[in-house]
C-alpha cells in the first residue's frame, strides 16, 4: 500500500476542563453510572435468552442487495474544504474528514467482536476496507471497551501505521493502550474536559450512558464518553455507544449545534432488555434534536447481530420517528458500508440518493 500521509503532530496540552454537567466519578475503582443502574446479571440473562429473534438476516446473496459494501472512495487528499465528508465504515466506525484532519471512530475492521478471532460474535456483512487502505488518520476516538467498539487487531495496526496519530480515549482507558505498546499521543479524559488537537481543533469528551468490561472482574474500571470535535468551522459530535440520558441537552447547549452527529441506530430490541444500555431510533431522533445536530449519520447497526431487532428495521423507524418529529427528510440518513457523504456545505451531496436509501432499507 502507499505510504501513508503525514499526520498531525503530538497533541497539545489538556485545557482546564469546563464543568457544565455531570462528571464521572469512581467508587470503589469502579465508575458509577449517574443516568441508570445496568441491569445484573441474573436479571439480564434469562430475558436474552428467551428473547424472540426477530433478525432474520438472510443469505449472502440476498444481503449484497438490500446491504451492499462499497470499497471506500478515498479523496486524493483529506478534505479541506466546506463541510464534514463522512464515509461509514460499519457499525460505529466512521471515517471523518473535516477542515484537513482525518478521524477514526470506534475502529473495528476484524471478522469478529470478540476477545479471539475464531470464536465470538461475527460479520454478516464484511468491512468495506482494512487498514492498509486508509490513507491519512490524525486523530481516532474511542467511546468504551466493550469488543465492538475497542478491536485489538484493529487498534495494534492503526498505531502500527499511523504512529503519530492520537488516540482520545476515556479515562481507565490508556493503561489498556500501554498494555498493547501504544504509549505515545494517548490522551485520557473526564467527561467534560476538553483537549486541544495539535490542528487547532479541540477534542471534548462527553457524557453517555453506558458500561463497561472487558474480561471477568472489571465491570466499569474504564469510563464510557460521547466526543465532541469542534474546529474553526465545523462540530463533529460522536455518541458512541449509549442509552439516552438529559445530558444530551446539556451537550447540545454548551456544544451544539454540529454539523454532523453520528448517533446509534441499531442493536436495541427488545427494548423491555436493552433500554438501558442502548437507545433505539425514536431515542436516537431525541438525541439528534438535543444535541442540535443539523445532520445525522445512523450507525451501529447492519454490521454485527447483537440483539433481536429486524436486521433492516433501524433506518426504517429512524425515518418515521425523525418524521413525527418534524424533521427535515434528510437531516437523519443512513449510507451503505464503504459509502461517503458531504454535509455542511449549504449544498450537501452524497454518493447515494440518502433519501431513496433510506426509503429503501
Amino acid at each position: 500500500p502507499p505510504a501513508p500521509a503525514p499526520a498531525a503532530a503530538a497533541p497539545a496540552a489538556t485545557t482546564p476542563a469546563r464543568h457544565v454537567g455531570i462528571r464521572a466519578e469512581r467508587r470503589n475503582g469502579r465508575f458509577v453510572n449517574p443516568f441508570s443502574e445496568r441491569p445484573s446479571f441474573l436479571k439480564f440473562f434469562p430475558k436474552f435468552l428467551s428473547a424472540k429473534n426477530n433478525a432474520n438476516i438472510p443469505c449472502e446473496q440476498e444481503l449484497n442487495k438490500t446491504l451492499p459494501v462499497h470499497k471506500p472512495e478515498w479523496l486524493p487528499a483529506t478534505h479541506a474544504g466546506a463541510g464534514v465528508r463522512v464515509t461509514w465504515l460499519g457499525h460505529a466506525c466512521t471515517y471523518v474528514e473535516m477542515e484537513g484532519l482525518a478521524i477514526i471512530t470506534d475502529p473495528i475492521l476484524s471478522e469478529r467482536c470478540s476477545p479471539v478471532q475464531w470464536a465470538g460474535v461475527k460479520r454478516y456483512r464484511p468491512a468495506p476496507c482494512q487498514v492498509p487502505d486508509i490513507p491519512c488518520l490524525d486523530i481516532c476516538l474511542i467511546s468504551h471497551d466493550h469488543y465492538d467498539h475497542l478491536d485489538h487487531g484493529t487498534v495494534t495496526a492503526l498505531a502500527r501505521r499511523f504512529p503519530t496519530m492520537a488516540w482520545y480515549v476515556p479515562l481507565g482507558t490508556a493503561a489498556w493502550f500501554r498494555d498493547q505498546g501504544i504509549t505515545d499521543n494517548v490522551v485520557e479524559l473526564n467527561w467534560w474536559d476538553a483537549h486541544v488537537h495539535a490542528s487547532g481543533a479541540v477534542v471534548v469528551a462527553l457524557p453517555s450512558n453506558h458500561w463497561c468490561k472487558r474480561g471477568l472482574n472489571d465491570d466499569n474500571t474504564r469510563l464510557w464518553a460521547s466526543w465532541a470535535v469542534i474546529g474553526t468551522k465545523h462540530r463533529y459530535f460522536f455518541a458512541g455507544d449509549t442509552a439516552y440520558c438529559s445530558a444530551f441537552e446539556d451537550i447540545g447547549r454548551h456544544y451544539g449545534p454540529f454539523d454532523l452527529a453520528a448517533i446509534p441506530i441499531g442493536a436495541y430490541g427488545p427494548q423491555t432488555i436493552f433500554s438501558e444500555q442502548h437507545i433505539d431510533p425514536a431515542e436516537a431522533v431525541k438525541v439528534h434534536v438535543d444535541i442540535r445536530a443539523d445532520r445525522t449519520i445512523g450507525i451501529h447497526w447492519g454490521t454485527f447481530r447483537l440483539t433481536f431487532e429486524f436486521y433492516l428495521e433501524p433506518p426504517e423507524l429512524m425515518r418515521r420517528h425523525a418524521a413525527l418529529r418534524g424533521l427535515a427528510p434528510d437531516a437523519m440518513f443512513v449510507v451503505h458500508h464503504g459509502q461517503s457523504a458531504l454535509v455542511g456545505t449549504g449544498a450537501d451531496k452524497a454518493d447515494t440518493d440518502v433519501e431513496q436509501l433510506v426509503t429503501a432499507v
